[in-house]
Formats: C-alpha cells, structure tokens, sequence
C-alpha cells in the first residue's frame, strides 16, 4: 500500500489507544511530522554508523528483530508499521526482505499484533509483487478496511 495509506490507517489505530512501532527508511524527525505519528515508537534504518540507535538495514534479523520483540513483548496487539521496502530490497534483495517481513509477520500474529507494510504499487514486478503478497493474511488497496496484516 502506498505509505500515506498505510499512516493514514497506522494513524487510526494509535488513536484508537493502539501502541505503534515505525520502522522506516527516513528520519524519525521527518516521520512524525510528515505523518503525524507523535504517540509513535520511531525507529530508522540507517547505513551510516554514526547514527546512535539506527538500524542498519542489512542485519535485518538483529537490530530490527530485536526492536520488534520488544515491542511486542511490551504492547502485544500492538500495531507495527513498515516502511521503505524498497531501500530493504535493493540493500538486502528480494528473498531476504521476504524471509525478514514473513518473521515479523509470524512474530506478530503471535501478539495478535497488526502488521502494515508500505509499498508503491509500481515498486516491484507483478510476478515479485505476487510472491511478497503470498506470504500475508490479505492485501489491500486504497479504501479497504484494514485487517490483521497489510501489503498492497
């Protein structure tokens, strides 16, 4: 789903008393002004090692794992917000961003959890845009309600 969606829907659930986790490709700063997500954990992934408390987008089943749990473990049926897939992909490649959202996904249906991912519809292949929406729940496109788990 593209990303203003998929805050718009984020955004929702925080004030509706939700707990929510950003994990995003842009500035937490930038984050929560440009979408509005103050009540908001904000985590970056962020290649430049002077960044104290980044993540770093090629260890994709260390720091951010770690975040998520702890999330979770702290907010379950938390809602948790991926966004910048496409930065993950060209750093990681396809089947590793798959096998890293398919552990989020399952670690969050675990917590019951709502999982949302952001992606441009024109960001991926139909054929790879097909494989990464196999791995959720359901997918949705603009003006649908938002289930469990997101990916359009």
């Amino acid at each position: 789903m593209e990303p203003e969606l998929s805050f718009t829907w984020f955004n929702c659930l925080l004030r509706g008393g939700t707990p929510g986790l950003v994990l995003s490709t842009t500035f937490p700063d930038k984050v929560r002004r440009q979408y509005g997500v103050e009540n908001a954990l904000v985590a970056w992934f962020s290649d430049s090692a002077s960044d104290k408390g980044a993540l770093d987008p090629k260890r994709l089943d260390f720091e951010p794992m770690r975040k998520i749990v702890r999330f979770l473990t702290d907010h379950p049926r938390g809602v948790i917000l991926v966004n910048g897939l496409e930065h993950l992909i060209t750093v990681n490649g396809l089947e590793r961003v798959l096998k890293f959202l398919k552990k989020v996904n399952d670690t969050a249906s675990l917590s019951e959890a709502t999982l949302l991912v952001a992606l441009g519809p024109k960001s991926l292949g139909a054929e790879d845009m097909s494989r990464l929406r196999k791995e959720f729940d359901r997918a949705l496109g603009p003006g649908e309600a938002a289930p469990q788990t997101v990916v359009a």
